[in-house]
């Protein structure tokens, strides 16, 4: 089983349990919206301004117009190279992460609203993770950086950026920076106001808690730290958040085998 929950900018909360889809409104009002093709593993969603929340579960991917009927509408992506398995928003596109692990698991795709219809979103453009033969398994947002998002292999992770340009290249890679720790699991992948963090990892090291910021990429756990997670059966069973009490900013990684 499974179960997610998602605040919206419609004063709503998107919950998932298991398969089934539903919308919680003040009152705790319940209105299903629907099923997912899967009702177990993680589920990843993000929304943008034309009033689609858009869901993923690692098959495929969801689109609901909480200005419309209380529906979901599943998506066919057109190019049928990725299985969605993270969405991440930015300047009017929905960015994918693959969860495919064929040879063509390097690819990323990007999306953006269908000018016709409120429930759909259209192909842009498919984008490959170069630095490294790896899986190209999620993409975020980089906070405070503007049209920069980080692209997480499962060895490594490249910046890439947004042109600003509706042609042929919607983001382009920066060619001179990469991050050699690719990410253990995507739902450790967590940011804030100034950091994304996750459980990095690389071909030749056991895994670490990696942070990237405006400063660029560091490694934060201490040696203590870096013992205990070699030392782990199950890394990629894991999960993390932040939260900030206090004053402080805290990095909260669960492991959850």
């Amino acid at each position: 089983g499974r179960g997610m929950f998602h605040s919206i900018r419609a004063n709503c909360i998107i919950a998932v349990v298991s398969s089934s889809v539903f919308r919680i409104d003040v009152g705790l009002i319940v209105t299903p919206l629907g099923s997912l093709s899967t009702s177990s593993g993680e589920v990843y969603m993000d929304e943008n301004l034309n009033n689609q929340i858009c869901i993923v579960d690692g098959l495929n991917a969801y689109i609901y117009n909480h200005s419309g009927a209380p529906f979901l509408t599943p998506q066919t992506l057109s190019n049928g190279v990725i299985n969605p398995g993270y969405v991440t928003y930015i300047n009017t596109y929905f960015l994918f992460g693959n969860a495919n692990t064929t040879s063509t698991g390097s690819k990323w795709d990007v999306y953006g609203p269908s000018p016709t219809d409120p429930t759909l979103i259209e192909f842009k453009q498919t984008l490959s993770l170069q630095t490294k033969p790896d899986y190209a398994i999620a993409v975020k947002r980089i906070p405070g950086q503007g049209s920069n998002v980080l692209v997480f292999g499962t060895s490594v992770c490249e910046i890439w950026t947004q042109t600003g340009s509706a042609g042929v290249n919607l983001f382009l890679k920066n060619q001179s920076v990469n991050i050699d720790y690719g990410c253990v699991s995507i739902a450790t992948i967590a940011s804030c106001d100034q950091y994304i963090a996750w459980l990095g990892v690389n071909e030749s090291n056991a895994p670490v808690i990696t942070v990237f910021s405006s400063q660029g990429a560091e490694q934060i756990s201490t040696d203590g730290i870096n013992h205990t997670l070699s030392n782990l059966r199950h890394p990629s069973q894991s999960t993390a958040t932040f939260y900030r009490q206090d004053g402080h900013l805290f990095y909260q990684l669960t492991f959850y085998n």
